[in-house]
């Protein structure tokens, strides 16, 4: 149980980086902008990956760059592929990450009710 999570952390790590340096080079998009690649979770087995992101500013439609990165994803899968030396390359599906929005209105509503108080 120790190495599958160990390797589930070290598999995290390296989608990580290479995801977000892939998006940020390779994939050209106008629509997808300028994002961050906040988490990855993976499973257990390594089989699936889940990529969270974010974008700063409220000019963007969340629903139609998630569209689009998950259309990219069988491009991104095949490139980590090439360097990751598994037998299966994880599945990914990319998913907005809300919790900056979810800090800050929380963040927003406390200092709402503290001039209230």
């Amino acid at each position: 149980m120790v190495k599958s999570t160990q390797r589930a952390g070290r598999l995290r790590d390296y989608l990580l980086r290479e995801i977000s340096e892939l998006v940020r080079s390779k994939i050209r998009d106008p629509r997808i902008g300028d994002i961050t690649i906040t988490d990855v979770d993976v499973s257990p087995d390594g089989s699936f990956a889940r990529v969270f992101f974010t974008r700063l500013g409220q000019d963007h439609d969340k629903t139609q760059i998630e569209e689009t990165l998950n259309k990219a994803q069988g491009f991104i899968r095949s490139q980590i592929a090439k360097h990751l030396h598994m037998r299966v390359t994880p599945n990914i599906a990319f998913k907005y990450d809300d919790t900056l929005e979810q800090g800050d209105r929380i963040s927003r509503l406390l200092a709402e009710a503290r001039l209230k108080s």
